[in-house]
């Protein structure tokens, strides 16, 4: 079976985008963080305090990576066996489930001191504070074991229940539920049923928008949520996702996949649309070297911009990502909250605060997640690993 497929590893360079992905998924968990402080702090506007684009992006290369991992182990562990797929799940359980639920202790044991102090943080902004689906939360053991299980993030008053943002995760664990039967789908169809099967799958991400309504209660909507959390709504930054690992590793470019790949941008807000969309031409342009014999120079710029995202730093922001993301309120909110006792402070400009606090937040939050990455991360992702270790 595997030689039928359109992805095998022989025809992927592992070296590819892989590492500065990583790269990016570090800068996209700190435009997260630093998102947040520019709303405490009412400090600069613009594209830093869109943090919504940044877990936009991070679907989109979840989705790429999905496809690329499955695809390289293609040889050891065919798609289309049952086993090769409770191995895939065991593995993403252990990279998210084990730090997700040691984090959840302090968001459940301290959930109303965090309320408290995100309440004090807008209040010395100026600013009000309310979580309106707070009032319907279910019992506090429906609840955990609504987040034990992952399935928060399809009900309104779950999904975005506590100081972490973990919605995200929600989504993710309905992404892999249905992963296998998208990734099959993919690499098995061609031409225009392909094209049909791609923008089908943006029409629904369209259609939800148009319908669901989102951060606040809108009786004009079928149906709220304080976040994104549910599948349909972000089912297109996935599939673009996986839409371009097609095309970047197949030898040749599939003309019909291209265009289902633009079309399904249609259903991103604006600026997500711009985003994704530099990242698709970025990319798509550093494997037209290999599809259309570019010369080396013209190919120069993007491998310089692949080279920048490559960076130790960045790289090493990037395996840490996943913490950072995870913990960076838990940390932010108390920070906030004794520099905001201190008169100094308050008397500066929002864009000096924000310089103030992000310089103090970003090495602390980055800290505590490596440590996070070395003692939970780690060896609990190595033990993922061995129990699905082919014998």
């Amino acid at each position: 079976m595997a030689a039928a497929l359109s992805i095998s590893p022989s025809t992927v360079r592992t070296t590819d985008f892989t590492g500065s992905l990583d790269g990016l998924r570090g800068l996209l968990a700190i435009w997260v963080m630093l998102s947040h402080v520019t709303q405490f702090v009412a400090g600069p506007g613009g594209l830093i305090t869109r943090g919504g684009i940044a877990v936009d992006l991070f679907m989109f290369v979840s989705g790429f990576l999905m496809v690329w991992t499955v695809s390289m182990r293609e040889s050891k562990e065919p798609s289309s066996s049952i086993a090769t797929w409770g191995k895939f799940f065991t593995r993403r359980f252990f990279r998210i489930a084990p730090l997700y639920f040691l984090l959840l202790v302090p968001a459940y044991l301290f959930d109303e001191p965090f309320l408290r102090l995100i309440e004090n943080v807008y209040a010395a902004i100026g600013q009000g504070f309310d979580r309106p689906f707070r009032q319907c939360v279910p019992s506090t053991a429906v609840d955990v074991l609504a987040h034990l299980s992952f399935v928060f993030g399809l009900f309104p008053c779950t999904s975005s229940r506590n100081v972490l943002p973990d919605w995200s995760l929600s989504l993710e664990m309905q992404f892999y539920a249905v992963f296998p039967l998208l990734f099959l789908v993919l690499i098995r169809t061609r031409g225009a049923a392909l094209a049909i099967f791609c923008v089908a799958l943006a029409g629904v991400a369209g259609l939800a928008q148009a319908v669901v309504g989102l951060g606040i209660i809108d009786p004009s909507r079928l149906i709220s949520y304080p976040q994104p959390s549910i599948l349909p709504l972000r089912i297109n930054c996935f599939v673009v996702g996986m839409a371009l690992a097609l095309l970047v590793w197949r030898r040749s470019p599939d003309v019909w996949l291209l265009g289902a790949l633009l079309v399904s941008l249609i259903p991103f807000q604006r600026l997500s649309f711009i985003a994704i969309g530099a990242m698709l031409v970025l990319m798509l342009l550093a494997r037209a070297d290999v599809w259309l014999r570019w010369n080396a120079s013209y190919a120069a710029p993007l491998r310089m911009v692949e080279g920048l995202l490559r960076w130790r730093v960045l790289r090493f922001c990037g395996d840490v990502s996943f913490g950072v993301y995870l913990v960076h309120l838990l940390l932010l909110l108390p920070l906030m909250t004794v520099l905001n006792g201190w008169d100094g402070f308050r008397a500066m400009s929002g864009n000096l605060k924000f310089v103030g606090v992000s310089a103090i937040a970003i090495p602390m939050v980055l800290l505590v997640a490596w440590q996070l990455h070395v003692w939970v991360e780690k060896p609990m992702i190595d033990l993922g690993r061995r129990l699905t270790s082919s014998r």
